[in-house]
């Protein structure tokens, strides 16, 4: 041993071994510095970690080969051994290093924005970025006036971890109320607290976060104590604690958020990344920030706008300066539908937006132009910040935009854009699948649904999706057999029912329909789970021309409606179609009544969205002039805000008037326009226009019958039957064609189907009124010629 030990010494085997490990050490650290000075990959650093320092088998074998004084020769164990550790080493490399991103983590864009100004911004690459969920916290001061910190402390930290382009956040505020509290609440976690690590797993995993945040705020010798847990969201384990203590929650929150990153090797760009100081964002004032979340609160968990407003406006009280409070009021009031006000709040944030990060920034301005109708400045802005920042998020909202203004080809290559640069964001499959069924590329919208289901079999809301598909189409088996899938994989989510009812009903199953709504009601607990029951229930009312009944399960949808939707959503959604029922059993002043009502509670211009209202209630009344001057005011603030999707409203409203003058084919053509916009619109699929897509068939073939069109009126009848067999407005379209065709007996048949569908119908519903006196045409075999 004496022996080995000296021939090592003689050798110098050791010096050479701590030169050659020391400097690799120095080698590693220089290449870390120049890793976070020039944004490299950071896995250069590791493979120049790994590879060096698996050469030590070699650098020792060279050691005891030439370390010795004097002349020496290459020996065979080093022609054999030096080789070997190479090819292990560069084997070893590959193998861990083969499949990672080696290119930079991010680089500078540089581009000239509206006003010609250069705007350069850090653009990280999509594979460096860490996607993470933020959860509500754990009191554990045992003071229940701390509660509110529980919300306040992830609020902060979110905020100040999605400064960074390196860290992508999901947060129950950031994702609003139907996000990932919607989850929560589904689960019976109302106040969005105390929720098991699996349900945690579960909401992370749905949002496409490989981890997730939550923490506890203790007390401990009159300093707080803020522990952090970072969970990997595939294995629900911890990979990392980060515990802080000290007087200033803000200046914790700070260090939290560093320790958050560190955990998750998220690059700090060697201080060209954007890291404002919570204060910045959330002011000084205790108070200010304590009555900013009670607003919060107020807004996500009671949907209670006004409440929402009154803590914002005593945080703002309190603190003038705190930014947040105005960009979230501007927010409120907008979604309100007072624009305003909104205008006023947006621009009081602008004149601070730099105690805003980058994100902040940008949604004021692009809201800015939104309110103010520069729908071209606010497309030129969002395709700047998608050349800006290269990512998912940038596109999704540009194609929001785009499909708001019938730019569905555009919408749809940028969502294939966001799958290519992320394919684990496979939610955007389901964005190009609902414009391929758009587009009536129906092969492709099956094949994108399924390329989904693939991955997320378990997806109730892709399976439904799917099931509404195969029902356009007519393959009613088929999307029976996706409803029943989306049932058998769902929890607590009662849509399959209610989706299996509205095929029941356009079928004709009726009892069928009333025990699958049954079995959904015994479910239901959340209000928009009773919202989408009501919506069936009108369905079915309507369907067998129970107007009244209709409009009273309207008014019950409404309230449910109140607790999670906007007052704007509520109003623009179920004002229309109170009107429209009204009318059909002759309540013109009922109708008059709810339109000023609706016009009361909305300020200039959002109330120009209820012309079209007008324009029908006018049309009834038999003013014409006055019901075009409606539409044309209704589709000047389409126009202003870029609404094409709903440009079928003008249309529409326009086919009534014709109608009223008895001008049949323009009608037709009108009416067949409409058809047509409401096909290409994305919010097809919903059940509820999807019924009215129905009805718009059979009211276009009978005003083709009407112009004598016959051969049109055919098709399009047959077209009714293929997507909704039962509907008595398409039977009574057919009968008038087959009286048309001098068909009497064929005619009886059809009519008669359509009043046993309508025998329990109010005696004032028009197309009631309307068959009625088809069938007595019919019985004294009076033809009559439009």
């Amino acid at each position: 041993m004496a022996d080995f030990i000296s021939e090592i010494r003689e050798r110098r085997v050791l010096p050479a071994l701590g030169v050659y490990v020391g400097s690799v050490w120095v080698l590693i650290e220089i290449l870390d510095r120049l890793v976070e000075r020039y944004l490299l990959s950071p896995y250069l650093t590791d493979i120049a970690f790994w590879g060096l320092f698996s050469l030590i088998p070699a650098v020792v074998l060279i050691a005891w080969t030439h370390g010795q004084p004097g002349k020496d020769e290459i020996t065979t164990a080093e022609k054999v051994g030096v080789p070997i550790n190479l090819i292990a080493t560069i084997g070893l490399v590959i193998t861990l290093f083969a499949d990672k991103d080696l290119g930079a983590t991010a680089e500078w864009v540089t581009i000239s924005d509206e006003h010609g100004e250069t705007v350069s911004q850090l653009v990280a690459s999509e594979s460096h970025r860490r996607k993470m969920a933020v959860f509500f916290w754990e009191n554990q001061t045992g003071q229940p006036e701390n509660d509110w910190l529980a919300y306040a402390l992830p609020e902060m930290l979110a905020s100040d971890l999605q400064q960074s382009p390196f860290a992508q956040v999901t947060s129950p505020w950031n994702s609003g109320p139907n996000g990932i509290y919607l989850q929560m609440k589904q689960a019976g976690f109302d106040d969005g607290l105390g929720l098991p690590t699996g349900l945690k797993r579960r909401i992370a995993s749905n949002a496409n976060r490989d981890f997730f945040v939550d923490g506890a705020v203790a007390r401990q010798a009159d300093q707080w104590v803020l522990t952090a847990n970072v969970w990997d969201s595939g294995t629900a384990t911890v990979v990392g604690t980060v515990e802080e203590t000290g007087e200033d929650l803000y200046g914790l929150v700070d260090r939290i958020s560093l320790g958050v990153r560190e955990v998750l090797d998220v690059p700090t760009g060697s201080g060209k990344v954007e890291d404002l100081a919570i204060a910045d964002t959330y002011g000084e004032s205790r108070e200010a920030l304590q009555a900013y979340i009670k607003g919060m609160n107020a807004w996500l968990f009671e949907n209670d706008m006004d409440q929402a407003l009154a803590h914002l406006d005593d945080a703002l009280e309190r603190d003038r300066q705190f930014v947040l409070a105005w960009f979230i009021a501007a927010r409120l009031h907008a979604e309100q539908g007072d624009l305003a006000a909104a205008e006023a709040a947006y621009d009081a944030a602008q004149e601070m937006d730099y105690r805003l990060p980058a994100i902040g920034r940008m949604l004021i301005k692009a809201n800015q132009f939104l309110l103010a109708g520069e729908t071209e400045k606010l497309e030129s802005f969002l395709r700047m910040n998608v050349r800006l920042n290269d990512d998912i998020r940038s596109r999704t909202v540009l194609a929001n935009v785009l499909l708001g203004a019938g730019k569905i080809d555009e919408a749809r290559d940028l969502y294939v854009e966001a799958l290519e640069i992320d394919p684990s964001e496979i939610g955007m499959l389901l964005g190009v699948a609902n414009i391929d069924w758009a587009l009536k590329d129906y092969e492709s919208a099956i094949d994108h649904f399924n390329q989904f289901l693939e991955v997320k079999p378990k997806d109730v809301d892709a399976n439904l999706m799917l099931g509404d598909l195969h029902r356009e189409m007519g393959e009613f088996d088929n999307a029976s057999e996706a409803y029943e899938q989306a049932l058998f994989v769902s929890t607590g989510n009662i849509q399959p029912l209610v989706r299996l009812s509205y095929l029941a009903i356009s079928r004709g199953h009726s009892d069928e329909a009333l025990e699958l709504l049954s079995q959904a009601a015994e479910d239901a607990e959340a209000p928009d789970q009773k919202s989408a029951i009501a919506s069936a229930q009108n369905f079915f009312h309507q369907r067998a021309g129970r107007i009244s009944r209709a409009i009273e399960v309207i008014n019950e949808q409404i309230q449910y409606d109140r607790e999670f939707l906007t007052p704007l959503t509520v109003v623009l959604s179920h004002t229309p179609e109170l009107i429209k029922l009204n009318l059909f059993i002759g309540r013109i002043d009922r109708a008059q009544e709810i339109q000023e009502q609706a016009l009361d509670s909305l300020s200039p211009p959002m109330n120009e969205f209820l012309a079209f209202n007008e324009a029908m209630i006018q049309t009834a009344l038999g003013n014409l002039d006055a019901a075009r001057n409606a539409v044309a005011r209704g589709a000047e603030v389409l126009e202003r805000f870029q609404l094409s999707q709903l440009e079928f409203q003008v249309t529409f409203a326009l086919a009534h008037i014709e109608i009223r003058e008895g001008n049949h084919l323009e009608a037709a053509a009108y009416l067949e326009e409409t058809l047509e916009q409401v096909r290409i619109s994305i919010i097809s699929g919903v059940p509820g226009l999807m019924a009215f897509r129905s009805d718009l068939i059979a009211w276009l073939a009978q005003e083709q019958v009407f112009a004598g069109d016959l051969e049109a009126a055919r098709n399009s009848i047959e077209n009714g039957f293929r997507l909704d067999p039962s509907n008595p407005n398409t039977w009574l379209a057919q009968a008038e064609l087959q009286l048309a065709l001098n068909e009497p007996d064929m005619a009886a048949a059809s009519i008669n189907y359509a009043l046993a569908i309508w025998k329990d119908a109010d005696p004032e519903f028009d197309a009631l009124q309307q068959a009625k006196a088809l069938k007595s045409r019919i019985e004294t075999n009076e033809l009559v010629s439009n």
